[in-house]
């Protein structure tokens, strides 16, 4: 409580007369184990509140750094697996999951989710270190690579009854041409199958999603360690 009170005097008397506009605390954890707070009980919802409502008092942003473990991130970009406590992300206005993910002729890159949770719809960016201006650079990778990632994706979440080239059509902002173009290279990688017309993901298009996809991780593990099942293995 003591430490609360010199962040409000802090607050209150700005920098250098003018006010605090971010507070960035790192990290959640730290805090918390200092409190004495376990993650799975309901003070840390209230603190994350209290703290919520200075920031409201003093008009700053305030930007709590949590460090998940390897795989910790899910399918809804990571929410979930925030720590494992709801109240992570039932209190912020918006969580931001940072992945490393690899990118053909990029190497290792960031995909920075941006999960909004305030009914504004949510953004997903990837970014790298730009060699020769320095500091960071947006990656824009071309057309096949960018899409193979989101048709490998509704494969894994159709797995069970597969998706027909139309369905694909319907589902992405592509050309059946341009679909069906990609299914034949994953065909060749034995990444995907054909069944009865129907589309199906293999264990190893499971595997490559989860090096696109790394958010997925968890629900992949689980799929291949069932031996694949609803995918044709």
């Amino acid at each position: 409580m003591s430490d609360l009170h010199r962040l409000f005097d802090e607050l209150t008397q700005g920098f250098n007369g003018e006010p605090y506009r971010l507070v960035v605390i790192d990290s959640l954890k730290a805090v918390m184990d200092l409190a004495g707070i376990d993650f799975g009980i309901g003070p840390m919802g209230s603190c994350m509140r209290l703290i919520q409502a200075a920031a409201d008092r003093f008009g700053v942003t305030v930007l709590w750094l949590h460090h998940t473990r390897p795989g910790a991130a899910k399918a809804d970009m990571g929410i979930d697996g925030a720590g494992g406590n709801s109240n992570i992300t039932q209190v912020p206005f918006a969580v931001h999951t940072l992945l490393k993910v690899n990118r053909r002729g990029h190497g290792d890159v960031v995909r920075w989710n941006v999960a909004k949770l305030r009914g504004e719809p949510s953004r997903t960016f990837e970014y790298g270190l730009d060699k020769e201006k320095g500091m960071f650079k947006q990656i824009h990778g071309d057309l096949e690579e960018d899409r193979t990632g989101e048709l490998l994706e509704q494969l894994f979440i159709q797995r069970s009854g597969g998706v027909s080239t139309t369905e694909l059509d319907n589902t992405l902002d592509l050309s059946k041409r341009m679909i069906s173009k990609q299914l034949t290279a994953l065909v060749k990688e034995g990444q995907v199958q054909s069944v009865k017309k129907r589309w199906f993901i293999t264990p190893a298009g499971g595997e490559a999603l989860s090096v696109l996809m790394p958010e997925l991780n968890p629900q992949i593990t689980e799929w291949l360690t069932e031996g694949g099942e609803g995918g044709c293995g």
